[in-house]
């Protein structure tokens, strides 16, 4: 038959409202979820709690973005996926009690959420279907997708955990391009933060075509 991609009808319905702002914003797109504090998991981190191993993505990725925003004179927002005080919590351990450039911000609706991709400067994400809306909405986002690296946490699953975290699938992109890299590593981070945080919007769109 014919295929019609139509994208997210609820992403689809809310228009962009854009507000000017003079202070640079880089909003992350939190993927915490409340996963059990007890019990252990044997992998690639030896002997780690669950809650550890399915949080190890933000956990090596948050704080160098911190870090990045602290130097660069870039205010940190967190889109959270909760209302939980976990959530924040946990946001706090990995950024530290001396950076005081960031602000979290509980999930309230799907309206408020849409708000704040259409105000940030650009918008950072592991693999969110939130980021790839973000992208849909024309908004300079960057895409760490780094759960591939993690794969061998996963392994009775065999290589499908490899390959499904990849940025863009099903379709087949390099491991690293403008604004995405499937590897985490600080220098193509910054490398990425700097291209959506300043690009312009003509240049931007050029990229996103």
């Amino acid at each position: 038959g014919n295929i019609i991609v139509s994208g997210m009808i609820k992403n689809n319905s809310i228009p962009i409202v854009k507000k000017k702002c003079n202070l640079k914003k880089l909003l992350f797109i939190s993927q915490y979820k409340n996963y059990p504090r007890h019990g252990t998991w044997s992998g690639t981190f030896g002997e780690k709690s669950t809650f550890e191993i399915l949080l190890k993505a933000e956990t090596d990725l948050i704080p160098l973005l911190a870090n990045y925003c602290a130097k660069n004179g870039v205010q940190l927002e967190i889109c959270g996926n909760t209302k939980s005080k976990d959530e924040v919590s946990f946001f706090h351990s990995l950024i530290g009690q001396q950076n005081n450039n960031w602000h979290f911000y509980p999930r309230i609706d799907v309206q408020k959420t849409y708000e704040m991709l259409d105000q940030a400067s650009a918008v950072a994400n592991i693999d969110s279907t939130l980021g790839y809306e973000a992208l849909a909405r024309k908004k300079p986002t960057a895409a760490f997708s780094i759960w591939g690296a993690y794969n061998g946490t996963f392994a009775h699953f065999g290589d499908f955990y490899s390959r499904v975290w990849n940025f863009g699938l099903p379709k087949k992109f390099s491991d690293t391009g403008p604004f995405w890299t499937n590897h985490l590593n600080e220098a193509i981070l910054n490398e990425i933060l700097n291209l959506v945080l300043n690009i312009n919007q003509e240049d931007w769109e050029k990229i996103y075509d």
